[in-house]
């Protein structure tokens, strides 16, 4: 089953989260800032909330704003703001951001106190900076330890109904998935194991944790027959030459490994087929050294 299968599809769907009951009563579309640790939940509960206005809105337009740059000295942004508030119908704008600095709040609230159908979901990973007279605008709701474990619980309980698993391994699951990232990453790559995954669970732990990181580290810095030695050796424990490089692809991407060789990128643009054993070798003489 796939991971995004089992996750909630609506605030229904969540289960005695006290966070939840409370945004259950919102009736209208408010101003709401989500914050959290990263991997705590936050983009899947804002895209539920996306959701759920525009299936009771026809036409809400939903806006993305990327606040990578100073929002304030962005020209281009301004300007694409400028032109969706020309719309007449109802507009939420969308920010996914680790924080957002003064000058933008500023900005943000002029935004608000001119414009009447205009609302923002903000996703924070940290609030200390937020000014008084910018977030007495908005709904503020912490994603918490308690809303993170509860969530967490309810996945595995759903994993332990449909793979047989015992309670040892999935406590270390359960320990270890610190954030939705991690538990995503178990959840795929039991489906995909299956019965290899319960014969070789320490090394399905290595290959999948990004904590042992020096797994695919080391293919950046060892030889060419130290590699294919370790590949074999992976091969060897029931995984395909697919999954060693999809997984070597994701992780370097997610943890933005540089790769000198750029060839390395043909790869990752067309990893969307099964790979043979000579597109692992081909792959792991990229990562090695010579």
């Amino acid at each position: 089953m796939d991971y995004n299968n089992i996750i909630p599809k609506n605030l229904d769907e969540y289960l005695n989260i006290p966070l939840i009951e409370d945004l259950k009563k919102i009736d209208e579309i408010q101003n709401i800032i989500l914050y959290s640790k990263k991997g705590y939940g936050k983009s899947h509960l804002k895209n539920i909330l996306i959701e759920k206005y525009k299936k009771k809105y026809k036409n809400v337009n939903i806006v993305y704003l990327d606040l990578e740059e100073d929002l304030k000295k962005n020209v281009e942004t301004k300007e694409y703001i400028f032109n969706i508030l020309k719309l007449t119908n109802k507009k939420i704008f969308i920010i996914d951001t680790d924080i957002i600095d003064n000058e933008t709040q500023l900005y943000l609230k002029s935004l608000l106190k001119n414009y009447k159908n205009i609302h923002f979901i903000i996703c924070l990973n940290n609030i200390t900076n937020l000014i008084e007279n910018f977030y007495s605008f908005f709904l503020i709701f912490k994603l918490d330890d308690n809303f993170f474990n509860i969530h967490k619980h309810f996945i595995l309980d759903k994993l332990k109904k449909d793979i047989k698993i015992s309670k040892g391994k999935l406590d270390i699951i359960s320990k270890k998935s610190k954030n939705f990232y991690i538990l995503k990453k178990y959840y795929e790559y039991i489906y995909l194991f299956k019965e290899e995954y319960l014969k070789n669970f320490k090394t399905f732990e290595s290959i999948t944790m990004n904590e042992n990181k020096e797994i695919i580290e080391n293919l950046l810095v060892n030889n060419l027959d130290d590699n294919i030695k370790y590949v074999n050796n992976l091969l060897d424990n029931g995984y395909s030459e697919t999954d060693i490089i999809n997984f070597i692809i994701n992780y370097t991407k997610t943890n933005k490994i540089q790769v000198e060789n750029k060839n390395i990128f043909n790869l990752i643009l067309n990893n969307n087929h099964k790979y043979s054993y000579i597109d692992l070798i081909y792959f792991i003489d990229l990562l090695s050294i010579t």
